[in-house]
């Protein structure tokens, strides 16, 4: 998931795709638990390739007022009772971004907003079906865990678990069974497809990730909230990350000197150039790639088998199926990461537990690469 303080983060580089892991029409709604809450009370999430997320629209004017306004319904004559302006071109706005519908002449909208008892029962079932899913993988996790160290990844465990195991690897498990689909731009999308919602309280601590691919080559960046500041002159520099994809089309050795320099700066290569961060060849089978694989699949498993999501789904506003394991699997990754640390499985990278005391050179722990061929 990818989200800037509640907000999603997005950029586009020389044409590549951006994925948020981290929406187009949702589902109408039924009725929401209406908490007394403003937006900025909630944290908005997005699980969609983009090119600019909705997330953006929320924010901009006063629309998140018109959305939290509209939760059960509203005319527009009501709405513009309640919020102050409200202007046709900016219901437009919405609408065309699929935040906003219109049924028997009312505004209804149209993602998901989990109130506080809403989302304390859904994290609450994340929570069990998480704590069985680490205690029963807990020796694939070991397994895991000793394989990236023999590679030298020690300080990226957490950032291999989360954005490749759980936000990468679990989702591709998901749509090979059919379970949601992919995701892509289209007319009909032109800006965004995928799903956003919104869920109160905000989490005291998760993290998300930004995909960045061209040409078989993915550049993954885990991230958290408040180590953004200290990630964002790597995270959002279009010239850097396109030429180090372009760069690992050749050989594994960086050859550009200014590339290497500022890699270097970042802890992403050594002086010579050599890669530091792992970087897993999507199609070779290695023992590492196999287990990242085989762990994805038996966590993606356990969750479904966990999760009684039909329940889950009568007892909040979401009516979607696909929707409602979505919002689900973020939680259950979420917790599946703190049970995991409370095991002391994991330990999270020094960049997420000590943001003001990390260097540059820390970014690297939070970053790996895939190819389709190792480079």
């Amino acid at each position: 998931m990818a989200l800037k303080n509640g907000k999603a983060a997005c950029m586009k580089l020389k044409g590549r795709l951006f994925l948020v892991l981290g929406a187009a029409a949702c589902p109408l709604l039924t009725a929401q638990t209406m908490d007394s809450l403003s937006m900025k009370d909630y944290r908005i999430m997005s699980f969609c390739v983009a090119t600019t997320t909705p997330n953006t629209i929320v924010w901009l004017d006063n629309n998140d007022h018109v959305l939290m306004a509209c939760r059960q319904g509203q005319t527009l004559d009501h709405l513009r009772s309640l919020v102050t302006p409200v202007t046709d071109s900016q219901i437009r706005l919405l609408q065309d971004w699929g935040l906003l519908s219109d049924r028997n002449d009312s505004l209804f909208t149209s993602i998901p907003i989990l109130g506080t008892t809403e989302t304390g029962t859904l994290r609450t079932a994340m929570r069990i079906a998480a704590a069985a899913a680490v205690d029963s993988l807990r020796t694939d996790l070991c397994t895991w865990r000793r394989l990236l160290r023999r590679r030298g990844g020690r300080t990226s465990e957490y950032t291999v678990l989360f954005s490749y195991i759980l936000d990468d690897l679990a989702w591709r498990a998901l749509e090979q069974q059919g379970r949601i689909r992919k995701r892509t731009l289209s007319a009909e999308r032109p800006f965004w497809d995928g799903i956003t919602w919104a869920v109160t309280p905000k989490r005291t601590f998760h993290c998300g990730t930004n995909s960045y691919s061209d040409s078989g080559v993915t550049v993954a960046i885990n991230w958290c909230p408040r180590s953004l500041k200290k990630m964002s002159a790597f995270m959002y520099d279009d010239a850097t990350i396109g030429n180090l994809m372009d760069n690992l089309k050749g050989p594994s050795r960086l050859s550009d000197r200014a590339l290497r320099r500022t890699l270097l700066r970042y802890g992403v290569v050594d002086k010579t150039g050599l890669l530091l961060v792992p970087v897993f060849p999507a199609d070779a089978d290695d023992s590492l790639a196999s287990c990242c694989r085989a762990l994805a699949r038996e966590a993606v498993a356990r969750f479904l088998a966990s999760s009684d999501l039909d329940t889950i789904r009568d007892q909040t506003c979401v009516t979607d199926p696909e929707a409602m394991l979505v919002i689900a699997y973020h939680e259950f990754m979420w917790e599946f990461m703190d049970i995991a640390e409370e095991r002391c499985l994991i330990a999270k990278p020094f960049l997420f537990s000590h943001p003001d005391q990390a260097k540059d050179s820390n970014i690297g722990d939070v970053v790996y690469i895939v190819t389709t061929s190792e480079p």
